[in-house]
């Protein structure tokens, strides 16, 4: 099986290898629901209000991903809005806003609690009325929303089912297939690519053209992370082109301490001086440089512990004259399923 190492997907010498677009994941908008998956409608609005002050280009995710595919650039100041789950707040907490500031979003439906009439989520007929705007498109967020990483479920079978519901109700998903909890290992991104989708994941960063094409970044929205500072700082971020990055396996599956991160990015006019990389829970590492060539450099980042249990990264930054680029390694330690749950 292929390794997930970036610089097999396509060259870095690319003629618009050093654009960027970023992409924002939200769950619910709303003042009552989890704090962890939300944002008020308040703040959301603020967030589109700041988008179009400052003339960034908000486009489909399905738009973005085609300018990819092509090595075409993408447009000025690059952002898509995704909302995961097609949970009802979109239409209550979001679709008014989307309208009064006419900016399109990306929803991913998981299909199994709109076919059960869960009133938790939007029903097949509010997403055709929905899509009817212009401002709404769908992707695949699954049928069961498992941990497939865990073996739970068939995740092939599951992924089909759940585009084949789609294809009836919504007339597609646009081969979008966000991974449920951003989880996925090296056996889910072979079906996806199978099957000629692209994977969208949760970790955070801006996407670029060397970006794997089954592990797209997304910066999650809600509670603290989604407070203006951090938006304004997290739209205007950059993709750095990532050559290689290893371990290649998201899956923690050697417990042995230290764990180490070596990072080859192609060089740009990032600071590598003041590049500072952070892991979940355990605060600043320490970054070495360890090689160099005309074209990039290699870093080193090693965890003074394991990582932690259940769903964990290390993000890496640098800053620019045009603001800072961002790279986010999601790891998945899997010793205690408990952990995901």
């Amino acid at each position: 099986m292929k390794k997930w190492v970036l610089l097999l997907w396509m060259s870095v010498a690319t003629a618009w290898a050093g654009s960027s677009c970023v992409a924002l994941v939200y769950h619910h908008f709303g003042h009552d629901t989890p704090a962890s998956t939300s944002v008020t409608p308040e703040l959301f609005e603020a967030h589109l209000k700041f988008l179009k002050e400052n003339d960034f280009s908000v486009i489909f995710l399905s738009e973005a991903m085609r300018l990819y595919e092509a090595q075409e650039p993408f447009p000025n100041r690059c952002v898509v809005l995704t909302a995961d789950d097609a949970y009802t707040t979109v239409l209550s907490g979001a679709m008014p806003l989307l309208e009064k500031y006419d900016l399109p979003m990306t929803i991913f439906v998981t299909t199994e609690g709109v076919e059960r009439g869960y009133s938790a989520y939007l029903s097949w007929e509010q997403m055709r009325e929905m899509k009817k705007s212009g401002l709404i498109e769908y992707g695949n967020h699954s049928h069961t929303h498992e941990h497939f990483i865990l073996g739970r479920g068939d995740f092939e079978a599951d992924l089909l089912k759940t585009a084949a519901i789609l294809e009836r109700e919504l007339g597609g998903d646009n081969a979008l297939y966000a991974y449920p909890y951003g989880e996925f290992d090296e056996s889910m991104i072979a079906v996806l690519a199978d099957h000629g989708y692209y994977g969208i994941a949760q970790h955070s960063g801006a996407f670029t053209y060397t970006s794997h094409p089954q592990v797209i970044p997304r910066y999650p929205m809600a509670a603290r992370f989604a407070e203006m500072g951090e938006f304004r700082t997290k739209v205007r971020s950059r993709a750095f082109e990532v050559i290689r990055a290893e371990p290649s396996d998201p899956i923690l599956r050697d417990h042995d301490n230290p764990y180490r991160l070596e990072l080859q990015i192609a060089k740009g006019d990032y600071r590598a001086g003041e590049m500072a990389c952070f892991m979940s829970f355990q605060g600043r590492q320490e970054v070495t440089w360890i090689a160099e060539d005309e074209t990039s450099r290699t870093l080193e980042v090693i965890t003074q512990r394991p990582p932690g249990l259940g769903r964990t990264r290390i993000n890496c930054t640098a800053p620019s004259a045009r603001g800072f680029y961002w790279y986010s390694h999601p790891i998945f330690n899997l010793s205690d399923p408990r952990a995901l749950d």
